[in-house]
């Protein structure tokens, strides 16, 4: 018999137990309970839990949230709500209403940055939880804060003219009826004009810019020998439907501010200027600014169409939501449920408007293509950006390529063709680790020193515990998956795992291609869920 001198291949299969020619028959354990193995191989006896609190509901999934080096929380998702719990104390902090119910919790995948945390899941709105002096949870936005701030709508913000309410701009003619009516030297087209505004916050300083309005009336007066204006809402007259313009050096179109449509102005903005756009159909472009109480005068410029007004839309089609989101690069990025990938501006995370014309570090938008239609299920931000789908991982820009528009089509590759289930992937090493799709087990999948990635089965040598018992092989699929894990770095290592029948697994990389497993009794309880706040490096997990 083979010399035991270590542990480091953990629980084996009841199918290796022959296997006295491989070199993990004599690292390995026919039963390692209540054990976990450390880096170098020895088996220490697992340390104890302590009671916190009472699980919200009998579906909860646990995540961390890295605040500071001093502060960090235990968010635990139920039904409809998230609860916030000191990380130190277990204390409860606030709760929140969310729309992810009980079915979606398990596929919520979340990314933090800074106070700010994104959550998502393909059948729900993604939502951004920030964590300041108090919690607030918000629908994302895809488009600069032109659309709420301090809950005001800013795209209907427009300033106050005079002390009189915030009003929609009109056009005004040069002369009298010279606005549509053309001669041989001055033909109409069909322009159309839009505007939006400059808000600064009265506090931070911040300063954004709305969101574009349709400018969709006119009065008739004579500009040139100053007539007045007339300043009554009423008198505002609506364009015609095909808005067949004459406009020419020597015959301006004027926007007066302060007529038309009564808008209101939001809380703590202060308006600065107007930012004036002309166009047609979807494509417009910037013609010129001006302050918010001041005429502006159109002489006919081409419009700058590399500068069009912010959309503020969502990138993903109608009824459809993000499924993965993660920051690379200075972007935040979302995938799927689809094979859509879109990447926001570089330092401009909730700018998703996409350009009229590419130029570097705009926002990104593109479809993944492939031999066979994909579920995008997770993104992973390493040294590539990584695509995990349900056939298939993708690679996404390298860290020393910018992830661009003139560079995509080159950085963007299939290196893995086992595809994933739809769990938050794990990095440990630099390597991402992720539940299988339609099967048993953990892959890993890791860059090598050739550029190329090298992906492996971590759990082939333990896949008994990735049965979930003696059951009928389909019940035995649903009951083995793994539906919660973290990464516990110190002291040993440990990533703890909780398949969907509430069995608690430990593993432990004691090699570059060993993996220790091991299972884990709770007199009879079922866990479910498991998290690490990294700070403070312990293992938190609700039992049922």
């Amino acid at each position: 018999m083979p010399r035991q001198t270590s542990f480091a291949a953990g629980e084996l299969s009841p199918f290796l137990y022959g296997r006295t020619d491989l070199e993990l028959f004599a690292h390995g354990a026919r039963k390692l309970r209540n054990f976990v193995v450390t880096r170098q191989g020895a088996a220490v006896s697992r340390p104890g839990f302590k009671w916190m609190g009472n699980a919200a509901a009998s579906s909860v999934v646990l995540l961390p949230f890295l605040h500071s080096s001093g502060e960090s929380y235990l968010l635990e998702l139920s039904h409809l709500k998230v609860r916030i719990f000191n990380g130190r104390t277990g204390g409860l902090v606030q709760e929140l209403a969310t729309p992810f119910q009980a079915g979606d919790l398990g596929e919520v995948q979340w990314a933090q940055v800074g106070s700010v945390m994104v959550l998502t899941h393909f059948r729900r709105e993604a939502q951004e939880l920030e964590i300041g002096s108090v919690a607030t949870i918000n629908p994302v936005r895809y488009a600069p804060k032109g659309n709420v701030a301090g809950g005001a709508a800013l795209e209907a913000a427009f300033p106050s003219i005079g002390g009189n309410p915030p009003a929609m701009p009109v056009l005004i003619a040069w002369q009298p009826t010279t606005l549509f009516v053309a001669d041989a030297a001055h033909p109409p087209r069909e322009w159309q004009y839009k505007v939006s505004t400059l808000l600064q916050h009265n506090v931070t300083g911040e300063i954004i810019e709305s969101l574009p309005r349709d400018i969709t009336h006119y009065v008739s007066g004579n500009v040139s020998t100053g007539t007045t204006i007339p300043t009554a809402p009423g008198s505002a007259i609506p364009l015609p439907a095909d808005n067949q313009l004459v406009l020419f050096a020597d015959a301006p179109i004027y926007i007066e501010p302060g007529l038309g449509t009564t808008v209101t102005s939001p809380s703590n903005w202060t308006p600065i200027e107007n930012l004036y756009y002309r166009g047609r159909g979807s494509l417009f472009g910037f013609i010129g600014r001006c302050a918010t109480n001041a005429r502006f005068a159109d002489f006919g410029v081409e419009p700058d169409y590399e500068t069009p007004p912010l959309r503020g839309d969502s990138p993903f089609a109608t009824g459809e939501y993000p499924a993965a989101v993660a920051f690379f690069q200075q972007r935040r990025a979302f995938a799927g449920p689809s094979s859509r990938f879109v990447a926001s501006a570089v330092d401009d995370w909730a700018n998703h408007d996409e350009p009229i014309k590419n130029w570097p570090g705009q926002p990104l938008a593109a479809t993944l293509v492939n031999r066979r239609r994909e579920r995008i299920v997770s993104l992973v931000a390493l040294e590539h950006l990584l695509a995990l789908t349900d056939t298939s991982v993708w690679a996404i820009g390298r860290n020393d390529v910018p992830l661009d528009f003139d560079t995509f089509s080159s950085v963007i590759r299939v290196v893995d063709e086992v595809g994933a289930d739809p769990l938050m992937p794990l990095v440990v090493d630099s390597a991402a680790l992720y539940s299988r799709a339609h099967g048993r087990g953990v892959r890993a999948l890791q860059l090598g020193q050739s550029g190329s990635f090298d992906g492996a089965d971590i759990s082939w040598h333990a896949e008994h515990l990735f049965r979930g018992g003696e059951q009928t092989p389909a019940a035995s699929w649903v009951s083995s998956r793994i539906v919660s894990w973290c990464y516990q770095r110190e002291p040993w290592g440990t990533i703890w795992a909780v398949r969907s029948d509430g069995t608690l697994l430990s593993c432990t990389r004691t090699s570059s291609t060993t993996w220790a497993w091991a299972q884990h009794d709770t007199a009879g309880d079922k866990v479910l869920s498991v998290t690490c706040l990294p700070r403070l490096e312990q293992a938190g997990g609700f039992g049922g």
